[in-house]
């Protein structure tokens, strides 16, 4: 499905290090655009020379782009550089190297960030761009099922634990009554990470330690 959709937009598969067929057809109207000069989409000083040449002057092509510039190479450039980032990210080496038996195997890091969020060690599995996500699609007699709750409940969770006035002390009873189970694990960490010296996200050295508990 997803080679389906790479040769939708970009056309063929191209020979390993040669452009698809579509970059290839946009770069050629590129440069007739500008008159029939040899500009490379991918280089920042030739546009800004043939931006120049034809009346524009900006150091920066596609903020210019992005500005309205009534020139006829703006949407060809557009449309190039948007099928150019598809095809380095994720295109068909992208699925040469993460795809296998049917399957996206990307490499997922539960909090693998300070904030407690996952992450991926390759394959870009937290910012796949909408167009690749149609490749997704579910086996013949299953339902394929789309959420995307953010991690709220074990992120308000932790934010919340220790906490005892205001809104969040008002909460207490009900997170404790809907969720033990959670509200149990978060507690128990808590009370780990005090007995190893961990506060927050930071450890905490002996002096510190002890001007916590009162001792100095």
């Amino acid at each position: 499905m997803h080679d389906r959709l790479l040769a939708e937009l970009l056309g063929p598969r191209p020979a390993l290090g040669a452009l698809p067929r579509r970059l290839r057809e946009l770069a050629e109207r590129i440069g007739a655009a500008f008159g029939g000069r040899q500009v490379s989409p991918d280089s920042s000083a030739q546009l800004v020379r043939a931006f120049a040449a034809a009346g524009v002057t900006s150091p920066r092509p596609a903020r210019t782009c992005c500005a309205g510039v009534d020139h006829p190479a703006v949407p060809l450039l557009l449309e190039y550089k948007e099928l150019s980032r598809l095809h380095a990210a994720h295109g068909w080496s992208w699925l040469d190297s993460w795809v296998w038996a049917g399957r996206f195997r990307p490499e997922y890091v539960p909090g693998g960030v300070v904030s407690g969020r996952w992450a991926t060690r390759g394959g870009g599995a937290l910012q796949i761009p909408r167009a690749v996500r149609r490749a997704a699609v579910a086996d013949p007699g299953w339902t394929f099922v789309v959420a995307d709750a953010g991690q709220l409940e074990p992120r308000v969770l932790a934010a919340m634990y220790g906490q005892a006035g205001g809104e969040a002390g008002q909460l207490r009873g009900v997170r404790r009554s809907r969720f033990p189970e959670a509200v149990g694990h978060v507690e128990a960490a808590a009370r780990a990470g005090r007995r190893a010296g961990w506060y927050g996200r930071g450890w905490a050295g002996p002096a510190r330690r002890r001007r916590r508990a009162g001792w100095s």
